[in-house]
Parts: C-alpha cells; sequence; structure tokens
C-alpha cells in the first residue's frame, strides 16, 4: 500500500550566525559543504513509498559542526538508496556515521567534530523514528502536537531521574548532550533511540526540526503554526520565518511533511474538505517565500456549538413557516417576527469571535560571505562534554 506524502524542507543561518551547520537529508538529497551558508528550500511531492527525511545539527563552537552534519546527511542519503527501515539496518548506519564522523577528528587538529541527527522513514503506511541528541520530530493529529522523541540532554535526564522538574529542565536546555554522532571511545557508548512503526494516518502532519527552532519557539506556538499553515511549504516557510522573528540565535532546519486527507488527492487541485493550504507562498527578496496570510479556518472546537445553532435556528424557520400558512382557529397566533428573533437571540449562546494569530512579514536575506573563520566567537550550546 502507498501512502501519498506531501513534504517541504528549509534550512536558514539565523539571525545571528555567520555561517550554517544545519543539513538534512531531503529524500536523496543533501547540501554539500559549499552551499550550507546558502540553505536551503525543497519540495516533494512525489509517490514513492519509501522516503527517509533527517535533520543534522551540526555542534559548533570550536569545532567543524558543519563537516560533521554534511558528512552524516551524506551517509543518510547513501543508506536510503537501501530502502531498508529495519530498526537494525537504522542503528548500524548511525554507527557507521559515529565512526566516520570521529575520524574528522584528526583532520581538524583533534577538535571536537559532533552532530546531533533526527531520521523519519516513510515505508507505504507506517513512518519509522530515530535520533541522537537534541534534534526532535512531533506529530501533529486530530489538532494534537505530540513530542515523538526524547533530548539526549543532561537536563532532560534529571528530569526523567525526578531531579528537575519539566520547567527547570527546559531553563536548562542549554546543558551538554550526552548522546551525539562522532563520540569517541573514551566517551559514553552510542546508544541512539529508534522507534515505530507509527501509522500515517489521513491529516497526519510530521515536523523534523532542529534546535534552533524548539529554542526560539514553545511547543504551542509550532502547534498553532501547523494548524494554521496545514499545507507543508507555507509550514516550513512559517516556521523559520517565526524562529528568526523570535531572536533567531541559532541555525534553524525544518522537515514537514504531511498525508493528505483522502487517498490520491492532489495537492495542487484538492478536495474543499481537504485540510491541505493550497494556496503558494509569494516569494520574496531572499527566495524564501515570506508574507503569506493564512487562511480562516474554524477552530474544532467551535464546530459543534456552530452546527447545533443552524440545526436550531432550521427548526425554528420551519416551526415559523408551519404557524404563518396554517388558518386553523385552534392554534396559537404566529409569533411576530421581531418577536421571534428577540427570543432567538435570548435563547441561543453567542457565537465566539475567531481568533487568528498574526504572522508579521518577513524577509529572510541571503548569507552574505563570511568574511573571518567560521568558528571565530560563535559559541553553541551543542559543546560536548
Amino acid at each position: 500500500m502507498t501512502t501519498r506524502l506531501i513534504a517541504a524542507a528549509a534550512s536558514h543561518r539565523g539571525a545571528v550566525r555567520l555561517n550554517n551547520e544545519d543539513n538534512l537529508s531531503f529524500h536523496g538529497r543533501f547540501l554539500p559543504l559549499n552551499e550550507m551558508d546558502a540553505g536551503a528550500r525543497w519540495d516533494d511531492a512525489g509517490t514513492d513509498a519509501f522516503r527517509l527525511y533527517a535533520v543534522c545539527d551540526g555542534m559548533g563552537g570550536e569545532s567543524a559542526g558543519e563537516h560533521a552534519a554534511a558528512c552524516a546527511a551524506e551517509l543518510l542519503c547513501e543508506f536510503e538508496h537501501s530502502r531498508i527501515s529495519d530498526p537494525d539496518a537504522i542503528a548500524r548506519t548511525l554507527h557507521r556515521a559515529n565512526k566516520a564522523i570521529h575520524a574528522l577528528w584528526a583532520e581538524h587538529a583533534g577538535r571536537r567534530v559532533g552532530c546531533t541527527a533526527v531520521i523519519a522513514i516513510a515505508d507505504g503506511p507506517v513512518v519509522n523514528l530515530a535520533h541522537v541528541g537534541d534534534s526532535r520530530a512531533y506529530r501533529l493529529r486530530d489538532g494534537f502536537l505530540e513530542r515523538m522523541t526524547v533530548d539526549h540532554t543532561e537536563a532532560a535526564r534529571m528530569e526523567r531521574l525526578g531531579l528537575m522538574n519539566g520547567d527547570e529542565a527546559r531553563q536548562n536546555r542549554h546543558g551538554a548532550l550526552t548522546q551525539h554522532l562522532g563520540m569517541s571511545d573514551d566517551d559514553v557508548e552510542l546508544s541512539p533511540d529508534i522507534a515505530g512503526p507509527f501509522p500515517l494516518g489521513a491529516g497526519d502532519t510530521w515536523l523534523l526540526c532542529s534546535d534552533g527552532l524548539s529554542d526560539m519557539l514553545p511547543e504551542s506556538a509550532i502547534k498553532q503554526c501547523l494548524l494554521d499553515h496545514p499545507y507543508p511549504r507555507a509550514a516550513a516557510d512559517a516556521l523559520i520565518e517565526q524562529a528568526i522573528q523570535h531572536g533567531g540565535r541559532d541555525n534553524v532546519t525544518v522537515i514537514v511533511f504531511a498525508v493528505p486527507c483522502k487517498p490520491g488527492e492532489s495537492p495542487e487541485k484538492p478536495d474543499l474538505e481537504s485540510t491541505l493550504d493550497t494556496c503558494p507562498m509569494p516569494e520574496g527578496p531572499s527566495g524564501m517565500g515570506m508574507g503569506h496570510k493564512p487562511q480562516f479556518r474554524l477552530p474544532r472546537n467551535m464546530l459543534l456549538p456552530a452546527c447545533a445553532i443552524i440545526i436550531l435556528a432550521a427548526i425554528l424557520a420551519v416551526a415559523l413557516g408551519v404557524q404563518s400558512h396554517d388558518t386553523s382557529p385552534r392554534l396559537a397566533e404566529p409569533v411576530p417576527i421581531a418577536e421571534t428573533k428577540a427570543t432567538e437571540e435570548a435563547t441561543l449562546p453567542p457565537t465566539p469571535e475567531p481568533t487568528q494569530l498574526p504572522f508579521p512579514k518577513a524577509t529572510l536575506v541571503a548569507s552574505p560571505e563570511p568574511s573571518q573563520s567560521l568558528h571565530l566567537n560563535q559559541p553553541n550550546r551543542h559543546d560536548a562534554q
């Protein structure tokens, strides 16, 4: 069985950093080293039943994080050609990437080289996940956003042990990673988390992201952005834009893929009831398609009251029509229209005003050529212990 997927990817260096140490594997594509600073804006709406999507976040600071991220993304593209989603095969590939990245230490004067990775492998009607580090995977289903991965950080470990509460863990997210690609034999043994298979349900939206997004936006804002932009291209662009508008302190990379509501539905010609937003993003000067105004959609929690109001109004209208045409002397006099409207307004619950988050327009400029070393004075919280 083939499940139709529509996917979009975007990678940007952010508003502060001079270079981009994020990379991605997007159904056979990745960013070569000399193209990473320019970022990416890719789409995938094919019918291939097997697809691999991954976000790789290079560990910055004094290390060559972009080399590690590019190495991991390239190896994952090669792994996709095998068309295997077996957990053991995924684990072997990540261990292979770990060794290859650790070997880069010698090429960079013994400096630590590493990256995180979050991977989604869509294989027919299911998806398998794997991750190392604090890049995340989310699933939006029926209006509920669920985080599908657990951060490999010291703060998250302490939260699991009950030594920190959720708020304290979020405030200390900038602690050391407990797992990443590029670990040496002296470090803790690499132990990637592999989960699945998860069914790809109609209307589901999946998100893979680097911490450049999750550090800038709370999960409530990520959820609202996905709800307001059900079409993956619009969602990816809006998430990048919002991360930058909220500070953009780190590189930010996202991959959004969604399952159309009806089998075989095309994103170009959707059914009126489709949840896919097909309005194309207007191109900005940087080609990042900023400035999209989200379509209004009635919130799910308003659907039932709205239907009840419509049905009750229809019943009242029918009753009024019967009374106005019935000449039987046994029936009461018809209720005047003005009186009926007053009674109806007094008995019906008020219809809540629709709310819509403001989405300020922004233009993402192309990355300038850095005039200095990529790693000078650019601390990154991914520095490993």
